[in-house]
This record gives C-alpha cells, structure tokens and sequence, in this order.
C-alpha cells in the first residue's frame, strides 16, 4: 500500500493467464418465454431483454437465503455481457456464442450439494421474492444496487444489467406462471 499525493501511480504490472476452468455441477433454470423477451426489447431496447434476465438473476439469487439454505457463495448465475442483441456472450471472454434468454442459476460446488433442486422446487416464491425486493429498493438507479440487482460474485462484472427490464422480466414471469396454474387448476 502508498500514502501520498500520487495514489493513482502504478507500482507493478504483470501480465499473465489463467486456464479455463471447468465446474462439472447442478443447475436450475427457467427459460424466458419470447413474448416476454419481445415485451422487454419492445419498451427497453436491443439487449434490454438478456440485461433484464441478467439482473432478474441477481434479484433471484439474493433472494435464494430467505427459501433455501445457501448464500451467494454456494449459488452462481449465467452473468454472460450480452454482445448479440437476443443473447448473451461468454462471459468477458473473446469467443461469442448464442443463448437463448435465460435465468440460470448453478451450484458452485464440484459435483452439486442438491441446492439446485431445492431452488427449483421453490422457484416461483424466489421470484414472488425478487420482484418484491427490486420493487421496493430505493436506489433507483439504472443498474441497482447490492440491495436488489447488483451481485458480488458475479463473473460479468455487473457490467451489463437493466433494473427496471428486471423488474419486468420477474413480473411478466409471474404473470405467465399465474396462467400455467389457472390452465393447471382448470
């Protein structure tokens, strides 16, 4: 550490990498229908959809200690940046490739603990739970915040998330589970 009138100064640099690494594990994931995806282009614009399913998947897993036992450290999401409109890249990483929209959410242990499974059987209370949250935080920011959209861990740096497309995303995924149970129930 310096102290000084110069803080910014750079005092080393190396240049190095990493080799990939590969997590063999479990996953849940729910894949947002396209007229959904369509509602959120259509308000917010080319890539507010995957931004949205971004930050929908912050909300979720910030949401995931108050159904499951587990925290942000035992639960990952796919936190690709979008670099096509309909989807997103792979991570920060200079090889593209196409998803669909999707909120994925993944163990981040070797091999999987059943913490995917338990978040899966509770899945539509953690976006009841999201959508509360991000609705009611105060940041009103574009991004968010830690409080609602913003996650520590995520391997996108946070760099591309759109609350307000989030807050959608998780209400219109609401919407379209209230219609699966009524035509369930009927």
């Amino acid at each position: 550490w310096r102290s000084g009138p110069r803080q910014t100064e750079r005092v080393d640099y190396a240049r190095g990498s990493l080799p990939d690494r590969i997590l063999e594990t479990r996953a849940c994931w729910v894949d947002v229908p396209e007229v959904v995806a369509a509602a959120i282009r259509a308000k917010y614009g080319r890539g507010a959809a995957a931004a949205g399913a971004h930050a929908a998947a912050h909300a979720i897993i910030n949401a995931v200690p108050l159904r499951v036992a587990a925290s942000g450290n035992d639960i990952g999401a796919e936190c690709g940046v979008p670099d096509t409109p309909e989807g997103y890249g792979r991570g920060m990483s200079r090889a593209p490739r196409w998803r669909p929209t999707r909120i994925l959410l993944y163990e981040k242990h070797q091999g999987g603990m059943g913490l995917a499974e338990r978040v899966a059987e509770v899945f539509p209370q953690l976006v009841r739970d999201a959508h509360a949250s991000v609705k009611a935080c105060r940041c009103f920011t574009a991004r968010g915040c830690p409080g609602c959209t913003v996650f520590s861990e995520c391997t996108g740096y946070n760099k591309i998330l759109h609350r307000r497309a989030g807050l959608d995303l998780l209400r219109l995924l609401l919407d379209v589970e209230a219609v699966k149970a009524k035509d369930t129930a009927a």
